[in-house]
């Protein structure tokens, strides 16, 4: 997030850590999202003993929606990250791809393709 206010600070920013939080949120307002970006393992740090879902289950939600804006794939599991792609990319969303490395540092080049992605923002 702070790399995010850094880069664009006028860009509202949305974080869910539950998928079927983030699919009901983007059934009311996927017409105001300028990209999203999508990670697989998902925590919701209010309450471990929950059930999060995974990113899949957002990007098969999206898989039935019309696309609008570009999905950013920011995960290191490579198998969630595959399947990801191949129901978004069937379904016409247009794909990027971020792979997280050493610790936190890939947020940087995260940022620079949100500022690439959203140059007006």
């Amino acid at each position: 997030r702070a790399a995010l206010a850094r880069a664009l600070p006028a860009c509202a920013v949305v974080v869910h850590g539950v998928a079927a939080d983030m699919v009901a949120w983007l059934r009311e307002h996927l017409g105001d999202c300028g990209l999203i970006s999508l990670d697989n393992d998902l925590l919701d740090p209010t309450d471990a003993a929950i059930d999060v879902g995974e990113g899949r289950d957002v990007a098969e939600a999206l898989a039935r929606i019309a696309p609008v804006c570009t999905v950013i794939l920011h995960t290191s599991n490579s198998t969630a990250a595959r399947a990801m792609a191949e129901v978004l990319g069937e379904a016409g969303w247009a794909l990027a791809r971020v792979v997280p490395h050493d610790d936190l540092k890939w947020v940087s080049e995260w940022a620079d393709l949100v500022k690439r992605l959203l140059p007006d923002a």
